[in-house]
């Protein structure tokens, strides 16, 4: 299955609003999911969601993080980064290899966990802002980054 979605507006979408309704969606076909009739037989279905798939805001609002351009954004380990200048006096957020340093790498439970405590703080932690909704789902372990094609051409315009 594939739902796409559109937000219009002057300001970001509110996630838990636009996704409380999917959510409970499929939490109720992974608890409970469908039966269906094959060949005279019923089966019962259930559906889990394994990824999904945005480009880099969304993704941040999707599991509540940090934008791609801030501290402890990126979504598989935790390390801060840093600014680096570009030539054309811009910059970008980079995630440089340290070849003696043990990155952490993220977890589902340590990230509900961080997401709990900034919750309560309110307070970013670790770059999570707080809880997703995805975070409820059982098999849910990604959001897939999808890189459209005119940003892929603004970062070769940089590089040149």
């Amino acid at each position: 299955m594939v739902l796409a979605g559109l937000w219009f507006g002057d300001s970001k979408p509110l996630m838990s609003t636009f996704l409380k309704p999917i959510y409970q969606s499929l939490l109720e076909l992974e608890r409970n999911g469908v039966d269906i009739i094959v060949h005279e037989n019923v089966i019962e279905a259930k559906a889990f969601l394994l990824c999904t798939a945005a480009d880099l805001p969304a993704k941040s609002l999707l599991m509540n993080m940090n934008q791609f351009n801030g501290e402890y954004s990126c979504g598989k380990c935790v390390q801060k980064g840093q600014t680096f200048k570009t030539n054309k006096s811009g910059c970008v957020h980079i995630f440089p290899f340290i070849k003696d340093e043990v990155v952490e790498l993220r977890t589902k439970i340590k990230c509900i966990e961080n997401a709990i405590t900034a919750r309560e703080a309110k307070k970013t932690l670790n770059g999570i802002k707080g809880p997703s909704l995805l975070m409820g789902l059982q098999t849910i372990r990604s959001v897939l980054i999808i890189v459209v094609f005119w940003e892929i051409v603004d970062l070769l315009k940089e590089c040149m």
